[in-house]
């Protein structure tokens, strides 16, 4: 037996030093790619440089919503790509300071700092979730092989920012501090209009201060800087959104959200999908709601449940950071960062559990996010090949299965503890009276 024990032990530790060395050749490569894609031009961290150029230069910001004037803007800076702009006017203050530097400097710094925000995601999921000893080394491993994290080195885009502030929010869920978690949901909110999905998960808990810091911090933003961006500009807005978010051109499957899946097999469009599944437009219509109904109505019917909990539940959360991803039309690869925490969260619950199937189905969810697949090959845009083209969605949708899974096994392990702690209550309180 202690020779079984011995070797066991070997075994691990051999195991975790392959996983270390793994981790360090990966950040070998990473490193020495990185100088080149700090300075590539990109459609991505353009939108952002020349949004906070034009405010910087006092220009009228309701004009960065045309596409064509946007485009000849950025060819100022950079030639050879060019982008649209659909996000909030508030957007154009995150690369504010590094209007004082030219776009090669400025796209540097920008990937230094989304590396740092990457990093401190990482280091605050694993301390705070216990992911110790070979967790580690693993988990760093699938950061960084994770291509949606790599398309958002690639493209310079914002959401490496955005999983660190949504892991400020969920520390601040988790540990029911309501003013860490309100701040980083309106910075969220404000900057890029993410995270608004939770606001229904702290209303039927009940976590009226949170909500307050968040509407508060929106607000401060907001009104604080309506002087330099203009009420105008806010105002067109909405119409810039809402005639993006309902356009055609979201039919191809770059854009990996039920959206996109819907009008790809039903909705036909002589530029964008010639040739759908079944030409069916009530059903492209209808989907996406139906599906945003299950996706985020089956966590929040589960945190209902779980509202007087004094400790509330990781996988919650995590449910609805996987809603908050394929429940937007708009969301493509590098959206999927996000998620990261959501495969955190299922590791540090899988830990506790003897089932060999959900560690299979979760890393095929895994491996259908963040592996570099050709969903966007032509070969897969007419007929029944779609159903092939969604594999990050699909992905998505295998890791919200298992986090409901988890989410009610916690719900329900609470309601038969709190039976139990009245049953004994209740017959000490009948013993007492006898």
């Amino acid at each position: 037996m202690q020779w079984r024990e011995a070797s066991r032990r070997h075994a691990c530790n051999l195991v975790k030093v392959a996983s270390w060395a793994l981790v360090l050749v990966l950040a070998l490569r990473s490193a020495l790619a990185l100088p080149s894609e700090a300075v590539r031009p990109s459609h991505g961290f353009i939108a952002l440089y020349t949004s906070a150029q034009m405010l910087r230069e006092g220009q009228d910001l309701r004009l960065s919503y045309n596409d064509d004037w946007f485009n000849a803007q950025i060819a100022r800076f950079v030639s050879g790509v060019g982008d649209v702009n659909i996000n909030p006017p508030t957007f154009a203050l995150l690369g504010l300071p590094l209007t004082i530097f030219d776009y090669a400097h400025a796209h540097a710094l920008w990937t230094l700092f989304s590396l740092l925000c990457l990093i401190g995601a990482v280091t605050w999921l694993l301390w705070k979730l216990r992911l110790h000893g070979l967790w580690t080394p693993l988990f760093v491993a699938t950061v960084l092989l994770f291509q949606p994290v790599l398309a958002n080195v690639h493209l310079g885009q914002v959401y490496l920012v955005m999983l660190a502030l949504f892991t400020c929010a969920w520390d601040g869920y988790r540990e029911r501090h309501d003013a860490r978690l309100g701040i980083a949901l309106g910075v969220l909110g404000i900057f890029k209009l993410a995270g608004l999905l939770l606001v229904p998960l702290l209303l039927v808990q009940g976590r009226w201060r949170a909500l307050l810091w968040d509407v508060g911090t929106m607000l401060a933003i907001g009104v604080a800087s309506l002087p330099l961006i203009g009420l105008a500009t806010w105002q067109e807005y909405p119409e810039k959104l809402l005639r993006f978010s309902t356009s055609p051109s979201l039919a191809v499957s770059a854009y990996q959200t039920t959206t996109s899946i819907a009008l790809h097999l039903f909705a036909a469009d002589a530029q964008w999908n010639p040739a759908p599944l079944v030409e069916a437009p009530a059903l492209a219509t209808w989907l996406p709601r139906l599906a945003f109904a299950l996706v985020l109505g089956v966590p929040l019917a589960l945190a209902y449940r779980e509202r007087a909990n004094p400790q509330p539940s990781d996988l919650t959360f995590a449910v609805v950071v996987v809603a908050s991803v394929v429940l937007s039309p708009l969301a493509l690869d590098y959206h999927y960062p996000l998620l990261l925490l959501t495969v955190a969260v299922l590791v540090a619950w899988f830990r506790r559990q003897p089932s060999r199937w959900l560690w299979l189905v979760f890393a095929l969810g895994v491996w259908l996010i963040g592996a570099d697949l050709p969903y966007r090959s032509p070969r897969l845009a007419s007929g029944a090949w779609a159903l092939l083209a969604y594999p990050k969605l699909y992905g998505a949708c295998l890791l919200w299965g298992l986090a409901v899974w988890g989410a009610y096994r916690v719900v329900k392990d609470q309601i038969a503890e709190g039976d139990k702690v009245g049953s004994r209550w209740e017959v000490h309180y009948t013993r007492k009276i006898r």
